[in-house]
């Protein structure tokens, strides 16, 4: 028994060392790979790759001896050119001419995308390209509402991946990446995943307020406060707050001494419409209105433009025509032409548009006045009374604080 205990041990023993004798040993493989060869002479070829992330590739290049014994004009090795763009012959990332007789190899950073690799060579070749990814989040900056969930993946990597957020309050992040607004601010996504460590900056915006309660803050505001005006144009999808108007008009001795005259009249106004997904739009909005009398000339109003000046400031808002008339009038013998339309300030679709705050400025300079034009040269000019100027302020006042808190 005792022999038969010693021969099984050897016989493992044995076992072991044919094992391990003849274990092939790997290095981790890459996660890119090709080879490119040829046993042919003169060759010249083209060969495409794609890299799925941003990759750290490693080129090795190696020729073998060619003998031309036979030809003066060469040396007794051939050599090989190699080139890697992106197909287009616009950006070349790597170029290398060589003897086949040498051996080169070198190391660059390669974005995603398809390339091309060309060689022209006199002889056998070996070429591979081995590489690493990069981890890459897929995304590095977005913007969410309150409530609102956005999947964050790290792409070019199979290594875990631990997740945090710098402001748990803003946006809280899962194991598996998925980011959930809490409240409007900012915050940062951290994809930590062995050596590193991949951000993205989140945006939380409020979750917008319905049409209704909007509309309902606008028509409370008229009836708290006077010279306002709310006006309901299609219930349940668009209503508006209007300012209070100014008005100006051509003398009655201008009139009938140079046969024509002018009435214009302005306003601002905040339009509130309904859009989908139970959002809305805010506008501020100036309307203008022309209309004029001649007694020996056709009429051709069509608007143009508002215009505002102050002492040390200048305004200029192209309008949209919504309506206009030109006509003859046979009972009272003489020529009426009538427009309107109106000049957009702000609105919460562009923001970045916003002529909102040099506007609110001029309101508070005694020099404001505006001129409405018509695209074929009439005109009128005329002071901003104060008290319109301060009824306008507040109407922007209101319009501010709905971008604020409520759209």
């Amino acid at each position: 028994m005792k022999h038969l205990k010693g021969s099984l041990l050897l016989l493992l023993i044995m076992m072991s060392c044919i094992f391990w004798g003849n274990r092939d040993v790997k290095a981790a493989e890459p996660d890119f790979f090709k080879e490119y060869s040829s046993e042919d002479s003169y060759m010249d070829e083209e060969y495409n790759f794609r890299l799925k992330h941003k990759c750290r590739l490693t080129i090795y290049m190696k020729g073998e001896e060619v003998d031309y014994d036979d030809y003066d004009d060469y040396d007794d090795y051939g050599s090989m050119y190699v080139t890697i763009d992106d197909g287009d012959f616009l950006n070349t990332f790597f170029e290398k001419y060589m003897d086949l007789k040498d051996s080169y190899q070198k190391t660059i950073t390669l974005k995603a995308g398809k390339y091309s690799l060309y060689v022209d060579s006199d002889g056998p070749y070996y070429i591979s390209l081995s590489g690493q990814y990069y981890p890459e989040l897929s995304s590095k900056d977005f913007t969410l509402e309150e409530g609102k969930t956005k999947t964050l993946k790290v792409n070019g990597t199979s290594s875990k991946v631990k997740w945090s957020s710098s402001k748990k309050s803003v946006a809280t992040v899962s194991n598996e990446g998925v980011v959930k607004a809490k409240k409007a601010g900012k915050a940062v996504i951290t994809a930590k995943c062995g050596e590193y460590s991949l951000k993205c900056k989140v945006t939380v915006k409020k979750k917008p307020v319905s049409y209704k309660v909007v509309a309902k803050k606008l028509k409370t505001f008229a009836k708290k406060n006077k010279n306002y005006k709310f006006n309901t144009i299609d219930a349940g999808n668009k209503c508006r707050l209007y300012g209070y108007g100014v008005y100006d008009y051509t003398s009655e001795s201008v009139m009938y001494g140079e046969g024509y005259g002018l009435t214009a009249v302005y306003y601002p106004y905040i339009e509130l419409v309904k859009k989908g997904n139970g959002k809305s739009e805010i506008r501020l909005r100036i309307f203008g209105e022309m209309y004029e009398l001649s007694l020996y000339d056709s009429t051709s109003l069509y608007c143009s433009s508002i215009q505002a000046f102050t002492s040390n400031r200048r305004m200029k808002f192209r309008m949209k025509n919504t309506y206009n008339r030109n006509e003859y009038k046979y009972s009272g013998y003489y020529y009426e032409g009538r427009m309107k339309g109106y000049a957009q300030i702000s609105s919460s679709l562009y923001p970045e548009k916003s002529n909102i705050k040099k506007f609110n400025t001029m309101l508070g300079q005694n020099s404001l006045s505006m001129k409405l034009n018509s695209s074929d040269g009439a005109s009128l000019k005329f002071g901003i009374p104060a008290a319109n100027r301060k009824n306008w302020k507040k109407l922007l006042k209101e319009y501010n604080i709905l971008l604020k808190d409520y759209i």
